[in-house]
This record gives C-alpha cells, sequence and structure tokens, in this order.
C-alpha cells in the first residue's frame, strides 16, 4: 500500500499566534570577492553572497559558468568555473548579480596561454651497469610531446604523451664488452615546435664492466616522514656520498660496502607547506679506467598540508526560551575553541584534534533585552580561524494558550465520566451550558492539567446536548467541548457481546457501514461478507472521522486533521430498512479497544484468524462465550493464506447465529482510486490519533487503523487520514 506523510507543525501554529513581530535589520546585496584573477587553465572559485530578496546571476562570456544562477534571499555560496584560455591575449568577463534594485559586478581577468614549454626534469645523463635496468625520465610540459630512442637496448615505455609525464626505459643488458650509448629525444608532438627538443644519454658498461643497482630509485614521503631502507646489488664495491644539502635527511647503516648491502634512510617530519627533495648518490669504488657506475636515489618529501578550518553555521539565532545547536567543524589540524559571553551559553568542547561537532546550549533568557555572544575556533597550526555569532532574543511574556481534547463526547442515555486534557500556559475555568446533562470537576485549574466531564444518566429516550466552555484566565481563549447523550435506546439486535476493555463490552454491527450516495443515507451492509469499495453509487470506504462528509477527500487544515466526526453518533443508519436513530450509540472503536480485543482479553489469540467467507477475502473475530462444542473447525492465525478457513454462504450463517463477525479484506480508497490491494487486505479506523513531537517545533502525527492480511493483524499508523477505509461501528453493550 502506498504511504502518505503529512507533517503538522501544530506548536509552530500556535508560537505563530503569540510572537510579537519585529523589525529585522535593513539587508543589503554583497558579493564577495568582487574581482578574480586567474591563471590561462582557469579554475573553481567559491563567491559568498548576500541578498536582501530573492537574486540572480548572469555572465556575458561563454568561459565563466555560474551555479547557481539564482535563489532566495539570504546568504548563499556561487560556483564560479573558469575554463582554460586557448588564446594568446588576456581575456575579461562580468558576472551581474542581480537582487531586487541592487545590482554589483564581479570582475573576471583570465591570463593569456602560456608558451609551450618542454623540459626533461630528471637527470640527462645516467650511467647504467653492464645487466641494464629501468629508469624513469620525468617530463614536464604544457603541449603533446613524443619520446624515441636512438638504441635498440634502450626502449622507451610508450611514444606520445602530454603534460607533465614520467616515461620508463627499459635498458637490456650489455653483450659486448664495450661501453655503449644512447640517446633518449623529447620533442613536440604537434603544435608547440618553439619549444624545441631535449634529450638525455644513457651510457651502458660493457660485459666486463662491474654493475651497481638499488631496489629504489625514487622515495616518496609524506609529510610526516618515515623510515626507507634501500638495497644495493653489486658485484663491485661501492659507496654511499655525502654530497646532499638536506638536513631533513639521514642515511644510517651501511655507507660502504664490497658486492650486496642494504642503507637506511630516515625522513624527518616536515615543518613548512613547502616540499622537499634530495638526492642520494651510490657510486662503485673503482681503481680501474672504467667509469665507476652511479646510481641515484631521489627523495621526495611533501609538505606540511596548509590549514584548512570549516565551520558551520556561523550565525545562531536562538528565541528566548534558548536551545541546543549542533556547529560542524572540518578541520585538517588540531584546534581550540574561545567564547565571548559565555554565560549566556556554553560549548560541549572547548578544543578537538580534526574534525568534530560541538553542541552550544543557548541558556533561557529571563532578561528583556537581547543578549549576544561569540565564539572563535582557530587551527593549532596555519592560524586559521572562523567566528561564531550567537544572538538570544529578549524574554518576553508569552499570551495566553489553551487547548482542549477530547472536544466531541458522545455517551449513551447511561451518561459517563470522561477525562478532558488541558493544554497551553495559563489558569482556566469551565462552565456547563446545562448542567442536568453535563457538571465538571474541578470546574478551574491551570494548564496543563486534566478535569472529568460528569455526564449525568437519562431515563428520556430524546437525545440531549451540552457545551462545556473552558475559558483562559484573560478570557482570550475559548475551548468548546460538544456533549451529546444519547436517548434511552431501542431495542438491540441479537448478537454476542466481545470484550473490549475491563469492564467494557461492545456489540459489533450487523455488517460494514455503506454510504448511498444519492439518497445521502447511511446503511449496514446486509451481509457482514458485503462490501463494494466504489460501485453503483455505493462507497464503504471513508476518509478518517468523515462523519459530515463521506465522500470527504481534503484534509488540509488542522481542523480536518485533529477533529473525528463519528459516523454512528453523527447519522442516522440505517438496516433492512429499519432505521437506528444517532441516539442508539453506533460509534467508532479506540485503538486500545481493538488492542485489547485482540491481544487481552480471555483466551484472545484462539478467538481471530484470517478466513475465506462465500469466496470473500476477511478477517474473523469469535465472542467471548465461543465454544468448539458448536463443531465449526477454525484455526485461529496470521501466518496462513485466507484459505485456511474457508466457509460457504451457509456455514457462515450458521456461525453468524452463534455470535462470529466477519471483516471483509475491502482495501484501501485515495480520492477516487481505489488501492492495488482491494480484496487482499483489510484496514478499519479506529478513533484514535496518536501525536509524535519530532523537535521543538514540529509534531508528526497519526491516525490508526486496524489492518490484516495473511501475515500479521494488529495496528497501523497512517500519516494521510484523506485514505478511504472501511468502518465497522460497534454498540456499547449493558
Amino acid at each position: 500500500m502506498k504511504k502518505f506523510y503529512l507533517f503538522v507543525l501544530a506548536s509552530v501554529i500556535l508560537a505563530s499566534c503569540n510572537k510579537t513581530p519585529e523589525t529585522e535589520p535593513e539587508l543589503k546585496l554583497t558579493v564577495d570577492p568582487t574581482v578574480i584573477t586567474c591563471p590561462d587553465l582557469g579554475g573553481d572559485y567559491t563567491v559568498s553572497l548576500n541578498a536582501p530578496v530573492a537574486w540572480s546571476a548572469q555572465s556575458d562570456a561563454s568561459w565563466v559558468k555560474v551555479t547557481p544562477t539564482s535563489g532566495a534571499a539570504g546568504t548563499a555560496e556561487v560556483q564560479i568555473k573558469i575554463t582554460a584560455n586557448k588564446e594568446s591575449s588576456e581575456t575579461k568577463g562580468k558576472v551581474t548579480f542581480t537582487s531586487g534594485e541592487e545590482t554589483l559586478e564581479l570582475y573576471i581577468t583570465r591570463a593569456a596561454k602560456a608558451p609551450a614549454s618542454l623540459k626533461i626534469t630528471s637527470e640527462k645523463e645516467i650511467n647504467t651497469p653492464k645487466d641494464g635496468g629501468t629508469y624513469t625520465v620525468m617530463v614536464e610540459s604544457n603541449i603533446r610531446w613524443s619520446i624515441s630512442s636512438n638504441a635498440g637496448w634502450a626502449k622507451v615505455s610508450k611514444g606520445v604523451s602530454q603534460n607533465n609525464d614520467n616515461i620508463t626505459i627499459t635498458v637490456d643488458a650489455a653483450t659486448t664488452p664495450e661501453e655503449t650509448t644512447a640517446t633518449i629525444t623529447v620533442a613536440p608532438y604537434g603544435e608547440g615546435k618553439e619549444a624545441g627538443e631535449q634529450t638525455l644519454t644513457i651510457t651502458r658498461g660493457g660485459t666486463d664492466a662491474t654493475s651497481l643497482s638499488v631496489d629504489m630509485t625514487s622515495i616518496d614521503a609524506p609529510a610526516d616522514g618515515g623510515t626507507y631502507n634501500v638495497k644495493v646489488e653489486s658485484n663491485a664495491r661501492w659507496r654511499v656520498t655525502k654530497d646532499w644539502d638536506a638536513d631533513w635527511i639521514t642515511i644510517f647503516g651501511t655507507t660502504e660496502s664490497e658486492n650486496d648491502g642494504t642503507f637506511g634512510i630516515t625522513v624527518e617530519a616536515a615543518t613548512s607547506v613547502d616540499p622537499a627533495t634530495a638526492i642520494i648518490t651510490v657510486e662503485e669504488i673503482r681503481s680501474d679506467y672504467y667509469k665507476p657506475v652511479i646510481v641515484q636515489v631521489t627523495v621526495n618529501r611533501k609538505g606540511k598540508a596548509a590549514a584548512s578550518l570549516s565551520v558551520s553555521p556561523l550565525k545562531i539565532n536562538a528565541p528566548a526560551e534558548g536551545g541546543t545547536y549542533a556547529v560542524i567543524i572540518k578541520s585538517n589540524y588540531p584546534w581550540k575553541a574561545t567564547g565571548i559571553g559565555t554565560k549566556y551559553f556554553s560549548m560541549s568542547m572547548t578544543s578537538g584534534e580534526g574534525d568534530a561537532t560541538m553542541n552550544v546550549t543557548v541558556k533561557p533568557s529571563t532578561e528583556e533585552e537581547v543578549a549576544t555572544g561569540s565564539i572563535t575556533i582557530a587551527t593549532t597550526f596555519g592560524g586559521e580561524k572562523a567566528k561564531i555569532n550567537i544572538r538570544r532574543e529578549a524574554y518576553v511574556k508569552p499570551a495566553q494558550t489553551l487547548k482542549v481534547y477530547p472536544v466531541n463526547i458522545s455517551t449513551t442515555s447511561d451518561g459517563g465520566k470522561y477525562t478532558i486534557n488541558v493544554t497551553g500556559n495559563c489558569a482556566w475555568t469551565a462552565s456547563s451550558s446545562d448542567l442536568k446533562v453535563a457538571s465538571m470537576s474541578p470546574t478551574s485549574g491551570t494548564a496543563p492539567c486534566t478535569f472529568e466531564v460528569i455526564v449525568s444518566p437519562t431515563s428520556l429516550t430524546t437525545a440531549s446536548t451540552a457545551v462545556i466552555s473552558v475559558t483562559s484566565e484573560d478570557g482570550t481563549v475559548v475551548e468548546k467541548i460538544n456533549i451529546s447523550r444519547a436517548g434511552r435506546e431501542l431495542t438491540k439486535l441479537a448478537r454476542k457481546p466481545f470484550t473490549v476493555g475491563k469492564s467494557k463490552k461492545v456489540y459489533f454491527s450487523p455488517g460494514n457501514l455503506q454510504y448511498y450516495m444519492s439518497t445521502d443515507k447511511f446503511w449496514f451492509a446486509e451481509y457482514q461478507y458485503e462490501y463494494y469499495g466504489l460501485a453503483a453509487g455505493i462507497s464503504d470506504l471513508f476518509g478518517w472521522g468523515s462523519g459530515k462528509d463521506p465522500m470527504k477527500t481534503d484534509y488540509s487544515t488542522v481542523d480536518d486533521i485533529f477533529s473525528f466526526y463519528d459516523w454512528g453518533l453523527n447519522n442516522p443508519i440505517y438496516y433492512q430498512e429499519v432505521m437506528y436513530p444517532k441516539a442508539y450509540g453506533w460509534r467508532t472503536m479506540t485503538e486500545d479497544e481493538w488492542e485489547y480485543l485482540l491481544s487481552s482479553r480471555s483466551n484472545a489469540k484462539n478467538l481471530c484468524g484470517v478466513a475465506t467467507v462465500n469466496s470473500v477475502k476477511g478477517y474473523v473475530l469469535l465472542p467471548d462465550d465461543w465454544s468448539t462444542s458448536y463443531g465449526f473447525a477454525f484455526t485461529s492465525n496470521t501466518n496462513y493464506d485466507y484459505a485456511t478457513n474457508t466457509y460457504t454462504k451457509e456455514v457462515w450463517r450458521q456461525m453468524e447465529s452463534k455470535g462470529a463477525v466477519f471483516l471483509p479484506a475491502g482495501g484501501y480508497r485515495f480520492k477516487q482510486a481505489l488501492g492495488d490491494d482491494f480484496g487482499q487486505e483489510g484496514y478499519y479506523w479506529t478513533s484514535t490519533i496518536e501525536q509524535k513531537q519530532v523537535s521543538s517545533t514540529e509534531w508528526e502525527v497519526y491516525h490508526i487503523s486496524f489492518r490484516f492480511n495473511p501475515y500479521q493483524a494488529g495496528m497501523s499508523t497512517e500519516h494521510n487520514c484523506a485514505f478511504g477505509h472501511s468502518v465497522r461501528l460497534v454498540e456499547d453493550a449493558k
């Protein structure tokens, strides 16, 4: 079944009636920054905007994209995306912001396209041992370029690349004793010929030459530094030469050895945002005419990350009642928070190691003046700061509020006692329009509280009414409780009672409630298994509490949502040409009564379950005194299909004579369309409404129904009271 949700801001509605309008400070359109200068490659920029009314933004250049281009009044962040310049001249553009009659312009200057550049940034001379090896050529460029080798034994990993890239060169092992040389050429490919060519030379030792290699020629250390072990493989003596100029590197372990060995490198943590590079040289120690083989280990250490700090929100506007507000802090370094005006507020934390959520609790006001304060959050590295401005409204004595529930009481001729819930913030008095019908105890009090309405019994056969008026202390709010007392009842139908509470029993009506549109009359279905949905001018699916408007589908007001007009207590109902007047006492059961019937009465679990009667799927309820001696097979369940209990029309008539009740699975209706479970599931309204407070100003409202299908049976919360459900009325048993 589709679910529709309705959230009712009940407290907002009340509060909106009580607050005194305040004069808001005049706002002006502001944009920060108002000038952007970017490189030829463009970039992404964020503009902070404050607008007094709805605003829009428009760019006059196709290479400037604005997101979003419009918004509502208030503060916003606008993203400016600038694409790369393909021209050799500088370009200019602007973005125009408009809010009401105000206009501001953001001027943008984009640099001309940089001239073509191409260079090899790694060593341009590589000496390899006779066994060859793999080497990396680092190229920095802003154009497309090619790389080639003039020697088959020196192979490049790819021939064409673009912008900055690293190329792997594989040097094959020597097959002759002579030292050999290869030239690697890097040249513009296509455009940018003016950048010129770059070359590097690879010299490979002959087969009689010694060899030297390391297992890592490049170390990329993070800003926190680290320790690395470099393995050296050689067939000759070698050493690590101390020729680097970097006090942040320490060499330990073996720095000179015969043949294979290992030395260590300690990289200290960075103390600035600048990256650093050092080159460590390992060379053969030779006494012959051969050129020593030299390998280099490049150590790159990242700089310490720039401090970043993001705090949201930067403004806390609290009502006089105060409140708790979550401040989201995003930081890549430890931070501290200091407050000014802390007598008005407190912080759940004053420092952190990184991202965190700090709760700011603004204390309730007892002063008739606005209170202000601030919190400054600063990173311990980089000095990034953010300031949160705090404002608490002055205390204003609230207007008197008063609400009572229930506002409609319908009784039998025997009367009864009813608890009235009073909510609000003031003292009240209560009076009755007819004390012979209804009286109160007590007749005054202070909200929130409860009091009792006592409806006196009557021997009259005619119905009586009274109105209880509950008035606030200052007389500005008057709540009405409508009392309807039935006259002495007519003769009841012959049927069995069902227990729905401690010392409370009811008789079920002979069938589901139906409404005949052509005659504007309510009827009970002729058979318990009869249901229509919407057919032949008959409806038996009703919106919640629609006793005054049976085809009601619009529940757009608070009164629509909270006011329950019982079908039985507000209308005469016909059955087999007999009219039961409103005073007869037909009514809708509450959620608690359904719960008691299904779960708490004696032997409850064995007295209900799904069934099929005369080919109609539904739910069977058996009376309190049901006996297996009647000879009818019945399996109580919620985990079997409708076929578990199957009865013909004739068998059901016999069970019905013993007090059995059948609720057909009539599905649901939304507006004029039947739901997709018509004839498969049953939904039966209760008269109960529940409210759940989800925030200081927001409530969720639920209308309760009894729902069943082959797998479950119980109470269901329905957010949308406009859904049409089945109605089965009851009459209190005396």
